[in-house]
């Protein structure tokens, strides 16, 4: 039987073509220990919606040119959701496990443990809006506050936001 960690190492694979054949796997011993951290805190799986990324495959999909999901040497990021879970709730519960940066998506979130810079949060209100950025905000509750307030936020999201 797999190990859960072996599961989560094994979904951080980067899936393009190229990278197929490749049987090694980088990634950060911190961020699988976070993510098994944010499993036993919300007593469900996390699913793992893109973890490393070549280059190649990175540029193709859009991503940012110096993405954490590259292995540099080692993937230190991975975008996940849990079945069932709201995306608030679920950046809370990362942001209490120890994730150093968060981004939340209308459908996913972005975790990592690259030091934030230069902001720890950042939130999308659709995939084709530009990210709003918590800066010098240093909570993530501080900083959903503050975009309920300015209107930032999407519905589903702002009634989450005490």
């Amino acid at each position: 039987m797999i190990s859960r960690r072996s599961e989560l190492i094994m979904a951080m694979k980067c899936p393009c073509q190229k990278c197929s054949t490749n049987p090694y796997i980088e990634v950060d011993y911190l961020l699988i220990e976070l993510l098994l951290k944010l499993e036993k805190e919300t007593g469900k799986q996390v699913v793992i919606t893109s973890g490393n990324r070549c280059r190649e495959y990175n540029k193709r999909i859009g991503g940012y040119w110096d993405s954490p999901h590259i292995p540099k040497p080692k993937g230190r990021a991975a975008d996940i959701r849990i079945s069932g879970m709201n995306n608030i709730k679920l950046a809370y519960a990362c942001e209490k496990v120890g994730f150093k940066r968060i981004g939340i998506y209308p459908r996913h979130i972005h975790v990592d443990v690259v030091e934030p810079r230069p902001s720890r949060f950042w939130y999308k209100k659709s995939y084709q809006s530009r990210a709003v950025y918590s800066r010098s905000i240093k909570t993530l509750r501080e900083f959903l506050l503050y975009l309920k307030k300015k209107g930032g936020l999407n519905n589903n999201d702002r009634d989450m936001v005490d």
